[in-house]
């Protein structure tokens, strides 16, 4: 067999190293492009939720050592916040007031943002967070729980401010006989204001205990006016918007007391001559009040026994003349 001379083998060995470089070269990955991997809160936020970012590429090998987690994410309307690195890829941003409530907000990243192994912030990476409308806590009927008054002005707490105009409410009768039929009875809103020291136990622990006491500060009370009076006796379930703009809530019966009546005179035996006259009321009543206003005969009675509870919630008065 023969041998090439050993001249011509150098430039054969060169060019198969130069061909393998270029192709090594070609071939060598480039620096990828920055994605946003997950976005916390994925849905409505709430006002005191955190923003959490998590990219598909470490950006932070040291955490805030390595890259300043302040200038990162950005919020349009701005808002102060503090930020922190979780771990290299993931970036948490709290907020340094609550958020305001059904406000929405762009965020976006800087620009210049880089991850370790060079890649750039990819296009479209921007997102919204959104924040969810204030509820509605409480519904509270003027007069307290036990005596509705029978013309309503009920309070509805809801968790932060909201604009009137938005808002409904009725009260709607809950069948239960021929005296208490169906029938509605329109509400609407008619003035707002937060919480006083003064107002109901209830209504002061509206949606509580709070672990944010920023978030009691925010609530607010919305005085709402019944157009008529509510039926005698007869439940009535009030209704008013849930959030602004949304769906009416039902929050519980109220009914307000019967009139004060006198609603039987009778005797404790037949003939009246061998017992006591007996006078039922609609309402409770003090065995004072009995020996000022009744009389038997022209004189004052006196109420022995008194039955504050009688039947039907009625009171019972005996009449000594």
């Amino acid at each position: 067999m023969r041998l090439l001379p050993r001249r011509s083998l150098c430039p054969l060995a060169v060019a198969l190293v130069s061909a393998i470089a270029s192709t090594v070269g070609a071939q060598a990955p480039r620096p990828g492009q920055l994605h946003v991997l997950r976005f916390l809160p994925e849905g409505i936020a709430g006002p005191a939720d955190s923003l959490v970012v998590a990219f598909d590429h470490p950006v932070a090998p040291k955490l805030d050592k390595s890259v300043d987690p302040a200038g990162v994410v950005r919020l349009d309307p701005a808002v102060r916040t503090t930020a922190y690195w979780r771990d290299p890829s993931t970036i948490v941003v709290r907020f340094a007031e609550p958020l305001a409530f059904g406000a929405r907000y762009q965020v976006t990243y800087a620009s210049g943002l880089r991850s370790t192994d060079g890649a750039t912030l990819a296009d479209g990476q921007g997102r919204e967070l959104q924040v969810r409308k204030p509820q509605l806590l409480l519904v509270y009927p003027s007069g307290g729980r036990q005596n509705p008054d029978p013309l309503q002005r009920p309070w509805a707490v809801y968790e932060g401010a909201v604009p009137l105009d938005y808002l409904s409410g009725r009260f709607v009768a809950v069948k239960t006989g021929d005296a208490c039929r169906a029938t509605t009875i329109a509400m609407r809103p008619d003035s707002t204001r937060p919480i006083l020291p003064t107002d109901p136990e209830e209504v002061r622990k509206a949606g509580g205990p709070f672990a944010d006491r920023r978030l009691a500060e925010l609530r607010r009370v919305v005085r709402f006016v019944a157009n008529v009076p509510l039926w005698d006796g007869c439940p009535m379930m009030a209704s008013v918007s849930g959030e602004p703009g949304g769906a009416e809530r039902e929050a519980g019966p109220f009914v307000a007391a019967s009139r004060f009546a006198v609603i039987n005179v009778g005797c404790t035996s037949s003939p009246c001559e061998n017992g006591f006259p007996v006078v039922a009321f609609s309402h409770p009543v003090r065995p004072s009040e009995v020996a000022a206003h009744v009389r038997v005969d022209g004189k004052p009675a006196s109420a022995t026994p008194w039955s504050p509870a009688g039947r039907n919630g009625t009171a019972t008065s005996w009449l000594n003349d």
